[in-house]
């Protein structure tokens, strides 16, 4: 799951193939106490703890059963639900990569003399970007933000990644900072199938770039799919925990609640 970089200790909900139905259920929290006397007058006051959080009512159909094992993962990340954790929520959340899923090109990527890139089928959805080595000992991919992340603002960057003809050779991705020898790094090595990971990072100053990075010199590909950046914006607990029903041929419709605490 994810790997996490200088800030304290959080999870961070994952990346999800499928996204919610729209539109989602938002409950404000009603912050008035309300009484009642004997000759029928109400009387109210506001609350002393916080008041206006929300719950959010998030429901999926035709999930894959690679989403549903990300979400079960992840509930055992934060103990049954026991855990706060960090949401990206779909509505208000930014997406900063441009063409991270390679529908049909590699528009807004560049890479050097070391390798080419191509958008190729086989994609966890629809295509992939597939990176071939020509020199050199690494081969990275590099898309530069049109607007740089914030500085003191937490974002998780997630993708797919599964090796190609050049078998099991690390990968490694990495945003940079501006203005520091710095950069939010994760690196692994990849496998024989489509498997998700992600890097949940505090900006110290900015981030203009990131990069997705054959490593090595092993002649061959390595491929890449679904490569996003968005920004954590809430802080949440379970209220209501995942349910799962089965429809057919490895697809599922889910169905939870989430508050801000």
């Amino acid at each position: 799951m994810a790997t996490i970089e200088n800030c304290s200790s959080y999870s961070v909900f994952p990346a999800l193939l499928t996204p919610p139905i729209y539109p989602l259920d938002e409950i404000m929290e009603d912050g008035t106490l309300r009484s009642n006397s004997e000759a029928g007058k109400v009387y109210t006051r506001g609350r002393f703890n916080r008041t206006g959080r929300k719950t959010w009512k998030l429901q999926y159909e035709y999930m894959p059963t690679t989403d549903k094992e990300l979400i079960e993962d992840f509930i055992q990340t934060v103990q049954s639900g026991a855990r706060s954790f960090y949401w990206c929520d779909p509505v208000t959340s930014t997406e900063f990569i441009t063409n991270g899923s390679f529908g049909s090109n590699t528009n807004n990527w560049r890479i050097d003399s070391s390798g080419t890139i191509a958008s190729v089928a086989g994609g966890v959805s629809g295509n992939c970007l597939e990176i071939t080595r020509v020199g050199g000992a690494e081969q990275a991919v590099v898309q530069d933000l049109s607007v740089a992340l914030s500085r003191n603002k937490r974002y998780r960057c997630s993708w797919y990644v599964k090796q190609g003809t050049a078998g099991g050779v690390n990968f490694m991705v990495y945003c940079y900072e501006t203005g520091w020898d710095d950069r939010h790094t994760y690196t692994e090595a990849s496998s024989s199938v489509w498997a998700y990971h992600d890097i949940n990072f505090l900006v110290k100053d900015s981030v203009a770039s990131m990069c997705v990075d054959k490593t090595g010199s092993d002649a061959g590909t390595m491929l890449f799919d679904e490569v996003s950046i968005m920004e954590i914006t809430n802080e949440v607990r379970f209220v209501e925990l995942p349910k799962f029903s089965y429809i057919l041929n490895g697809y599922w419709n889910c169905e939870f609640a989430i508050k801000e605490v």
